[in-house]
């Protein structure tokens, strides 16, 4: 039994470990701290988090509770540690760079060992899965469990960046494990106690967690209930550990999510779950986008369908409704997890009305479940077809999964990265669109400026950027930024606004759907057409190390010379 945990956890490092580098930050510049990833609490998310509850600094990120900045800046303070002993780590300050004598190397090493711990916890669901599978139905449900977890797409995405959803799914899957103990042996308060700290620890890392154990609570007391019916005794002895999951629960909560901490902080974060924002009031253009009808929730429940095929693929998908199906017919208790996947689609997606990737990902974990007890059901009826249906789900998993890692290790950012090395001059200025944090690693004397959606001719600026990116990266950004208006990008492409593109970067895929579209978007350049003419070479100077722009331009967002029609 260790033998097959330990085998699955190296499995997963050996399948994980790769590519665990994408994205990491080039900090030459305050504005060029972030690594790739969205949402990414590295590299110093955690610490700043933990410094702003330390000192009630109206200043945080209200996006989550506060566990997983606690476990990744764990990861993070020995090597701070190290940096202030050895000199590298002096004078602390809130602005860039932060006292630090080489903060692209610490920036870097920072966020390396915060993804290191979502790493380690993706090799636990791995293993979580495993025992799930063994513990609902039979050793080999549990092998094929694990390994379909193992396999997930999204899996190799998450235990690569240092998001809070990967910790989310690595507390839900032992919590799941403790309550399938609990239907199995009985509801006792010490297994109460370990589902109450589980949930807890959740939901203080991810606030959609709670979503899978409310109904799940409700079937461990409603079960209980009947046992003590059956067993003549009253069903008011489900009191005592009903009391211990909630007094631990809510106690681990409270300080777990930083609600004892910071008060004012948890306000913030509460108001940002209802709204969208900080602000109560403001609401995200996201939240409620689908509309509140019976043909929006139609839409809604095509989206999250179609999530789960690009995060399963569609033989593990078909698999899971197989092993589903056999569930019915042989182990109809077993079924009891598709109310987590339920409570997910009541609790959270129908609530905001709008779907991501990753509001599906424990979901997908569940189904992975069953698709593993497919497999086993099969391979005791026919070994042959057993083995057609593992190269079926489990290689096509496989396939998939290894071509996202590709995408990361040949990102398209890198070559662009490589073609401005070569290209462009000390001094330069490159204009793009959206957000900084997806720009590729440029050379700290060459200056970056977000760049309006509309060009206007007045005043006449004397030094426009001599390039300009377009690196749609959102699902909702196809062909360009969503900033940047189709007319405008129209106009930049036809050579009307002075630039001519002389590049479009992607490296090449097996597949046409990109579930995870920061991961190797496409990249367009173009370049100011007075420079096309001579050689573009890059300059040895490197005599600008601030973030300021150059004389007479600044890196806020300016217009060009020449109008754009919005």
């Amino acid at each position: 039994m260790r033998r097959t945990a330990v085998i699955l956890f190296l499995t997963a490092l050996a399948l994980y470990t790769p590519a665990i580098w994408w994205g990491l930050p080039y900090a030459t510049a305050a504005d060029r701290i972030r690594p790739w990833g969205s949402d990414e609490l590295a590299p110093l998310g955690p610490l700043a988090e933990l410094y702003s509850v330390a000192t009630r600094s109206p200043v945080y990120n209200p996006q989550y509770p506060l566990f997983q900045y606690v476990m990744e800046a764990g990861f993070a303070a020995p090597y701070m540690g190290y940096l202030r002993l050895t000199g590298r780590f002096s004078h602390p300050s809130t602005t860039f760079p932060y006292g630090l004598s080489d903060p692209v190397s610490a920036l870097r090493a920072l966020t390396l060992l915060e993804r290191l711990v979502n790493l380690l916890m993706a090799a636990g669901v791995v293993v979580a899965a495993w025992r799930l599978g063994s513990r609902l139905w039979n050793p080999a449900a549990g092998i094929g469990a694990g390994v379909c977890v193992l396999l997930l797409y999204p899996m190799f995405y998450y235990s690569r960046t240092s998001n809070v959803d990967m910790g989310a799914l690595f507390w839900t899957a032992l919590g799941l494990l403790a309550i399938v103990e609990c239907l199995r042996d009985g509801f006792t308060p010490a297994r109460a106690a370990w589902v109450g700290l589980l949930a807890a620890l959740a939901t203080a890392t991810k606030d959609s967690s709670y979503a899978a154990f409310v109904p799940l609570g409700l079937i461990v007391l409603a079960a209980e209930a009947l046992r003590l019916r059956r067993a003549g005794q009253s069903w008011l002895g489900i009191w005592k550990p009903a009391a211990t999951l909630i007094a631990v629960g809510a106690a681990v909560y409270l300080v777990a999510s930083g609600a004892v901490f910071d008060p004012a902080r948890y306000r913030g974060h509460v108001a940002f779950v209802l709204h969208g924002s900080s602000v109560p009031g403001s609401v995200s253009p996201f939240y409620f986008s689908t509309p509140a009808t019976l043909a929006g929730y139609a839409a809604l429940l095509r989206k999250t369908l179609g999530a789960l095929d690009a995060s399963l693929g569609l033989p593990m998908l078909l698999a899971a409704v197989a092993g589903a199906a056999f569930c019915a017919r042989y182990a109809r208790a077993t079924l009891v997890l598709l109310a987590a996947c339920a409570g997910l689609v009541a609790g959270v997606i129908l609530p905001v009305r709008f779907v991501e990737f990753r509001f599906v990902l424990l979901i997908a974990f569940i189904l992975a479940l069953y698709a593993g007890y497919a497999l086993s059901m099969v391979a005791r009826r026919s070994p042959h077809a057993a083995a057609l249906c593992v190269i079926m789900v489990c290689g096509w998993a496989l396939v998939r999964g290894e071509d996202l890692t590709l995408q990361m290790l040949h990102d398209s950012r890198y070559e662009t990265a490589r073609w401005l090395k070569d290209h462009a001059r000390a001094g330069d200025l490159i204009g793009y669109y959206g957000s900084p944090l997806k720009l590729p690693a440029i050379a700290p004397d060459i200056q970056i400026a977000a760049m309006p959606g509309q060009f206007d001719p007045t005043p006449p600026l004397s030094h426009p950027p001599e390039f300009i990116l377009v690196i749609p990266q959102q699902v909702f950004e196809p062909v360009h930024e969503r900033s940047l208006p189709e007319s405008g990008y129209l106009a930049l492409s036809n050579g009307s606004t002075g630039y001519v593109k002389v590049r479009r970067l992607q490296a090449p895929s097996l597949f046409k759907q990109r579930p995870v579209t920061f991961v190797n978007p496409p990249v367009e350049i173009y370049v100011r057409a007075d420079r096309r003419p001579g050689p573009l070479r890059s300059s040895t100077a490197n005599t600008a190390t601030s973030g300021s722009a150059p004389a007479g331009f600044s890196c806020i967002a300016r217009p060009l010379p020449v109008r754009m029609s919005q």
